[in-house]
């Protein structure tokens, strides 16, 4: 990797979109109110202008909304709409000119479409049900003209279904496509409507490729048909006619189209991937039909998910195709006549962390066998222990001796790989579970950065506390108990069904699964997961669960005077967000009871008025304290406070005292 550029934490990190040219590209972030330029040899900003602020720009009740096209006829200059403001920047980094449109709660600008003298705003009249259109000047931003049409859709329903392609403003409507073709000059204010009618319901309409005089368009429908139409200039200077492709689509497919001017016409390619293989078919478009099909495959190293994007180009004369995959991972993959051939790999979910642990490593055999040789129960079996542990050693040094003799430095990656995958003498190497927001789990070892190995979870989707996103990480089985294989488990919900949560149990060492400790739903809703103080078969910790209906259950089943203790009392704590009120709950457990859920006892709440409690943190149960105090600069102790039973919590609410 050449160079990475990571942008502010906060809204103005937020990419909105990227324009590309032939040395830079220019990024808008922030809602439209931040844009730069990057180089693409060393990653250099090259310049970086802010939207001037607007009387309405911090006011959060308007909904956030970025346009950003870049005008074909003038290639140099971007146009960002950013809510009630409209700028103007050109490629060097000039700004040259910004204006603020007017806004109000039942007034939403929407659409942005430039010609090659205005820069047209659609915008959005709730009160008259009215789509108005506004033409400012290309050169300065002056309002020059307005026009405006009956509009059906709402706000919410335009963002959606709606897209802009050329003079066009395309909206989905069940089962057709409403196109509305929007004047470019002040001579002809006739705004005309047409529609495409479907034999489905429409899920989805994309823009596949756009030019001048030509454009494509991709029209998905809830059978997972596909419809591909080409869209032709006539000769007047608005008007556009429209036909079918005769294509024969894929309900799995991804398409990208390409004009170079060493191409007669356009090239199609379809990508769709399956399990761990990706298959390409580029075509030519000719008139209405496909002609000169390639077809290409190849296979994937790991499951990498369904494919999220793609771009197909051609540099050199040599193909290449750049793919998102929704594991996160970035591939660029380049198609050759003796077929295709992946270049790059990389796993770009690493940036998108949100789950951290630390395991520790296994024993060496070695460090089994001393641990063995104090099992002895008599000073004759100690010693026979003893000594054949020290045999023991004494021929693993004479074969690591042997072998290096013999093959020199060509086993040393496979030595030091296994020297680094065990404990070292004083614990310090450990392995790092990794989960990302994306649902690829990853084991890192801490002493070298190399990954051991990773898996993905298919309709992987974080838990949400407050406002931020969380997969909880579990021990379940640790290393001490050498004779077994350690485990951990993760939880997380279903993309398609938010009420099914999935359990993943795996080794942390090997990443495999174990399927009997894994689950792919349960059939209660949870509100709250937490592990069990105390060992049930096999040495391994049980996960608790409390569903909807403040009852615990078990996973696996396990009688709960099992993995909870019945001496000391076990409380817990939810937080009920709709009356804004903690909740503690008692779990009272009978050693002879051998059922594996029970009902939690309200103990205590705590409700706050006139407050919005925004986050709550309390300390980790597995948290070790190795020092109950910090020595000061003056010599004396500052104690640190060691209760579990604390719990943080940020409220935001008014103040009414004075």
């Amino acid at each position: 990797m050449r160079w990475r550029k990571v942008f502010e934490a906060n809204e103005y990190g937020k990419i909105d979109r990227t324009i590309w040219y032939d040395q830079e590209s220019v990024v808008v972030t922030g809602e439209g109110r931040r844009a730069r330029a990057l180089r693409y040899a060393d990653g250099l900003e090259v310049w970086q202008l802010s939207a001037p602020s607007t009387i309405n720009s911090n006011q959060d009740s308007n909904p956030k909304h970025c346009q950003v096209v870049k005008n074909r006829f003038d290639p140099g200059t971007v146009h960002i709409l950013s809510n009630d403001l409209l700028w103007s920047v050109s490629s060097y980094g000039e700004m040259l000119w910004s204006i603020e449109l007017p806004t109000k709660s039942t007034f939403k600008n929407l659409f942005l479409l430039s010609t090659s003298q205005y820069v047209i705003v659609a915008s959005i009249d709730s009160n008259i049900n009215q789509l108005q259109i506004t033409y400012y000047s290309k050169q300065n931003g002056i309002q020059s003209f307005s026009s405006s049409m009956p509009w059906s859709f709402n706000y919410d329903d335009s963002r959606n279904k709606c897209t802009t392609m050329n003079n066009l403003i395309l909206c989905s409507n069940n089962n057709e496509v409403l196109m509305v073709t929007i004047p470019v000059t002040m001579n002809d204010t006739n705004i005309l409507t047409n529609q495409i009618q479907l034999s489905n319901k429409i899920e989805q309409i994309r823009v596949l490729y756009e030019s001048n005089t030509q454009s494509i368009l991709s029209i998905k429908m809830e059978n997972s048909e596909t419809k591909i139409y080409q869209f032709n200039k006539k000769d007047s200077a608005i008007e556009w006619e429209h036909h079918e492709l005769n294509i024969q689509i894929k309900s799995n497919g991804f398409y990208s189209i390409i004009t170079e001017k060493s191409l007669v016409g356009q090239q199609i390619l379809e990508a769709s991937a399956s399990e761990q293989k990706l298959n390409f078919y580029v075509s030519n478009i000719n008139e209405q039909t496909l002609s000169n099909t390639r077809s290409y495959s190849i296979e994937l190293p790991e499951n990498m998910g369904g494919i999220e994007y793609i771009a197909y180009s051609i540099v050199k004369s040599t193909q290449l195709v750049t793919l998102r995959m929704q594991d996160g991972s970035l591939l660029v993959i380049k198609l050759t006549d003796s077929g295709a051939e992946l270049i790059l790999h990389r796993d770009e979910a690493l940036s998108s962390i949100i789950s951290v642990d630390t395991f520790d490593l296994s024993l060496s055999i070695g460090q089994m066998r001393i641990e063995e040789e104090f099992g002895g129960t008599g000073i004759f079996s100690m010693f026979s222990r003893r000594i054949s542990t020290q045999l023991s050693q004494l021929i693993s040094f004479i074969l690591r001796l042997t072998d290096l003799i013999t093959h020199g430095n060509r086993n040393r990656d496979y030595t030091d790989t296994q020297e680094s995958s065990v404990r070292d003498e004083f614990n310090l190497n450990k392995i790092l579970i990794v989960v990302t927001s994306v649902g690829k789990v990853f084991g890192i070892l801490t002493q070298s950065g190399g990954v051991l190995w990773k898996n993905y979870f298919n309709n992987f989707t974080p838990l949400e506390n407050f406002k931020a996103t969380q997969v909880p990480l579990f021990h379940i089985r640790s290393a001490a108990h050498y004779t077994h294989q350690p485990l951990a488990s993760i939880v997380y919900r279903d993309r398609n069904s938010l009420h099914e949560t999935h359990i993943r149990t795996f080794n942390p060492y090997t990443g495999d699964l174990d399927n009997t400790l894994s689950t792919s739903s349960l059939p209660y809703r949870i509100k709250h997961v937490f592990l069990s103080t105390q060992v049930a078969d096999e040495f391994c910790k049980v996960l608790l669960f409390v569903d909807s209906n403040n009852k615990i259950h078990t996973f696996p089943p396990t009688p709960i005077s099992r993995v909870l203790s019945t001496q000391i009392p076990t409380y817990i704590y939810l937080f009920d967000k709709t009356e804004q009120a903690f909740v503690g709950y008692y779990v009272a457990i009978n050693e002879n009871d051998q059922r594996t859920s029970t009902n939690l006892k309200e103990v205590w709440r705590v409700s706050f008025q006139n407050e919005e409690v925004v986050n709550i943190h309390s300390r980790s149960s597995s948290d070790r304290v190795h020092s109950a105090g910090i020595v000061l600069g003056d010599r004396s102790v500052l104690y640190k406070y060691t209760n579990l039973n604390l719990i943080a919590v940020v409220t935001e609410g008014i103040d009414y005292q004075k």
